[in-house]
């Protein structure tokens, strides 16, 4: 199956925790993002394809001081070693340090690096 990607996404490093709804709190590490959502990697997969969860992602700031925000997203895969997460509903705050460390990225390498869009 081909997956097809709306936004750029760019490799990262970015500590986070998923709530799910039974209380287990998952913490992982994500292992690229975009505006769109984020692929965590993770050894503990208590949940299942289509569970809203919020995520509390500890934003990648080069320049400015790193703040953690919680996003409201959705499980739309999980594998073996992680999960992908559709976000929704944030703000302004997360889309600028998304923005930011895109272009970053973009700074550094020339170009975006990560996963190109299929």
């Amino acid at each position: 199956m081909q997956e097809h990607r709306w936004n750029m996404r760019v490799a990262v490093d970015i500590p986070v925790r998923i709530e799910f709804p039974d209380n287990a709190t998952v913490s992982g590490t994500a292992q690229d993002i975009s505006f769109q959502g984020l692929y965590v990697d993770t050894d503990e997969l208590p949940g299942t394809a289509e569970t809203t969860v919020p995520v509390v992602v500890r934003m990648p700031a080069p320049r400015k001081r790193r703040e953690e925000i919680e996003v409201p997203a959705m499980v739309v895969r999980t594998t073996d070693s992680g999960l992908g997460l559709l976000l929704f509903d944030y703000g302004d705050r997360v889309f600028d340090g998304i923005a930011e460390h895109i272009q970053t990225s973009v700074e550094r390498h020339g170009r975006p690096r990560g996963r190109a869009l299929s």
